[in-house]
């Protein structure tokens, strides 16, 4: 009888053992499940903030041999054969850069790295202040932090760090542009601007142009930017046109890139793509400066002539090593965030009254 009472105690207390475990298990399964599902979430929903035009392409990138493209709301997308892209995860900030293995990204007071297809985020370099990452390659990062202080630049292999301009000057200085040997800066005062290349291994600067500058690229040894004119088209109304110029590094060799082929030489944009360079016209904007030098000859304005009402132009490829240009692509209004790689293109086609807002990704030769 005792045993009897011995075998049915722990048959009770084996199946008592058992729910419990089995309760554990499920609460456990629950709340990976929540966990999963949490993550998922937030991978796929979360936000930058309000980013301006979050679905903007801010950032083009060529990794390990595909193309990504980040919109500025942190969505990052995987370009797929034959015209389509994947969603791939969301990442906290507007921008990113690669030094083609990786994704790297500022985060508050960090730099992080991203990988495709691992979890892990991990931080590359802290500050004590909100960093803006510059430029990334196997070697070399630059970044600034918070209202454009110190530029700093940072040998990836050993991680020496060394401030770039002095304290006083940098409230007066942005990033424009670099390679794994020069970096550019364009520095203001009092509305003046001047374009400075300096030496990533030496540190030493150079002037390459001073005037009223818009955008910078450097190409190898040679340095393209824009050089914005204004004009005023007799009702108070301001025009500026573009001119597209290049320089050496060295500050020798400066010459203007003869874009009389184009239908219109006024410049939105350009982007570097490989060895050759993407220019994005506005024949608005020619519209209004044709009218403006006409007055300037001394011809009587005609104070009825009202411009075009919408922005049209054309995309040009330019090859720098046979100086020939021909026309890509569809046509274009007004444009922003336009970026290029040896192999795509995009930009944000602003539209107007008619035509929506997008974003455009295409292939060269699209």
């Amino acid at each position: 009888m005792k045993e009897e009472q011995c075998v049915q105690t722990a048959e009770k207390n084996t199946h008592a053992r058992n729910r419990r475990i089995r309760r554990a298990v499920g609460w456990t399964a629950a709340v990976a499940l929540l966990l999963i599902i949490a993550w998922i979430l937030f991978t796929h929903y979360f936000r930058v903030g309000e980013a301006y035009q979050p679905d903007c392409y801010g950032s083009l990138l060529e990794v390990n041999g595909q193309t990504y493209v980040m919109r500025r709301d942190g969505l990052l997308l995987r370009w797929q054969e034959p015209d389509r892209l994947e969603e791939i995860t969301n990442l906290p900030a507007e921008f990113a850069l690669t030094d083609g293995t990786a994704i790297y990204y500022a985060k508050g007071k960090s730099i992080c790295r991203y990988q495709v297809g691992q979890f892990n985020r991990p931080a590359v370099w802290t500050a004590d202040k909100v960093l803006t990452l510059d430029y990334i390659d196997a070697n070399v990062m630059l970044f600034h932090k918070n209202n454009c202080d110190d530029f700093t630049w940072v040998d990836r292999k050993t991680g020496q760090s060394r401030l770039l301009f002095a304290d006083e000057q940098n409230r007066s200085i942005s990033f424009a542009s670099a390679n794994e040997n020069t970096a550019l800066y364009m520095m203001s005062d009092n509305g003046h601007d001047r374009l400075i290349a300096l030496d990533l291994r030496a540190l030493q600067s150079t002037c390459l142009h001073e005037g009223n500058l818009g955008e910078a690229e450097i190409l190898n040894d040679k340095v393209y930017f824009t050089i914005e004119k204004t004009f005023a088209d007799g009702v108070g109304v301001a025009c500026e046109a573009a001119e597209l110029w290049s320089v050496g590094v060295d500050g020798r060799d400066l010459r203007q890139i003869d874009l009389s082929k184009t239908n219109s030489p006024a410049i939105q944009w350009f982007a570097l793509a490989g060895p050759d360079i993407l220019i994005a016209t506005d024949d608005y904007a020619q519209t209004e400066l044709n009218q403006n030098q006409s007055s300037e000859t001394g011809q009587t304005l005609n104070t009825n002539w009202q411009p075009e009402k919408d922005h049209h132009g054309s995309i040009y490829r330019y090859r720098p090593q046979t100086g020939t240009l021909e026309k890509i692509g569809r046509d274009i209004g007004l444009i922003s965030s336009f970026q290029a790689t040896g192999d795509f293109y995009c930009y944000y086609d602003l539209g107007n009254g008619r035509v929506a807002a997008e974003p455009v990704l295409l292939q060269l030769g699209q």
